[in-house]
């Protein structure tokens, strides 16, 4: 007979793993590793944006930087150029932080809604062992019963019981 509960908890868990796959990839790692590797990850992305930015507006002006070949304005430039990366990055990565911070945390959450759903399952699962074992050692018995009956005297149905117990001891 179909469990309606079983049925709808085994929904929900395939619903997660199907639609949830960052949360379960988020789930193989503990926070500190999670964040570390989307900062590293969101550095990436910063410099090659930055040196992409940097790019076109290196070609954009080109012609008025030939004109201006000195030193002390590459230098000038230079150091402006390092400032504003590093002052544009901080508070890329401070957002990045928060907003990874953020989805590990609401990853979690789902998570543990999924664990619980999963141990529910995992109940239904048992009881269903449970009764199925039950019937397995009312058979037995019966069996055992059925046997021991065929047996003419008394003490042979005994010694054959014993040792029906002692098979299942070991």
């Amino acid at each position: 007979m179909i469990n309606r509960e079983k049925v709808k908890l085994m929904t929900k868990i395939q619903l997660f793993e199907n639609h949830e796959k960052e949360a379960l990839k988020a789930n193989r790692f503990f926070q500190h590793d999670y964040l570390g590797l989307y900062l590293i990850r969101s550095f990436l992305a910063y410099v090659v944006l930055y040196v992409l930015v940097l790019t076109v507006v290196f070609l954009y002006n080109w012609e008025e930087l030939l004109r201006k070949v000195d030193l002390f304005v590459f230098m000038q430039a230079g150091k402006t150029i390092l400032l504003s990366f590093v002052l544009l990055l901080i508070p890329s990565m401070i957002v990045s932080y928060i907003i990874y911070w953020f989805r590990y945390r609401a990853y979690r959450r789902k998570i543990k809604e999924y664990i619980v759903n999963l141990k529910q399952l995992n109940a239904f699962y048992q009881k269903d062992d449970q009764k199925e074992d039950k019937k397995a050692d009312k058979a037995d018995k019966a069996e055992r019963f059925e046997t021991a009956d065929k047996f003419s005297d008394t003490k042979t149905a005994e010694k054959f019981n014993k040792a029906e117990t002692y098979e299942e001891k070991t």
